[in-house]
């Protein structure tokens, strides 16, 4: 059985600095991972689909990152600092979903970010 993916684009709130991005980070990663995840990706951007940080999480190395132009530009607004979040799970059914989605709005909740979406496709 292949691993599925379940991707997320959420919009962070307010400006990064650069000192703020590895938080950022650990935050959306610890919040996913205590969910035992099989793996979870995070890649930045800023100013809509220009990638200027690499996320780094523990385990995984720059290759593991979505290509970020491989994911649909979904917000109007490109000003808004951008994170990209790819949650590996053995299956894509409903309950995992269901758990992801409440993963997301928990980070939601502790105001790292401001909205997310559901990234469809293979």
């Amino acid at each position: 059985m292949s691993d599925r993916n379940i991707q997320f684009k959420a919009s962070m709130v307010g400006m990064w600095l650069d000192m703020e991005i590895p938080v950022v980070l650990e935050q959306i990663s610890n919040l996913l991972q205590l969910k035992h995840f099989q793996k979870v990706k995070v890649q930045l951007s800023r100013q809509g689909l220009k990638l200027t940080k690499k996320g780094k999480l523990p385990g995984l190395s720059s290759e593991d990152l979505i290509p970020l132009q491989n994911i649909e530009d979904i917000f109007v607004d490109n000003s808004i600092p951008t994170c990209f979040i790819c949650i590996t799970t053995a299956c894509s059914s409903s309950p995992t979903q269901i758990m992801a989605l409440k993963c997301l709005n928990e980070i939601c909740a502790r105001g790292i970010v401001t909205h997310y979406k559901i990234l469809t496709g293979e």
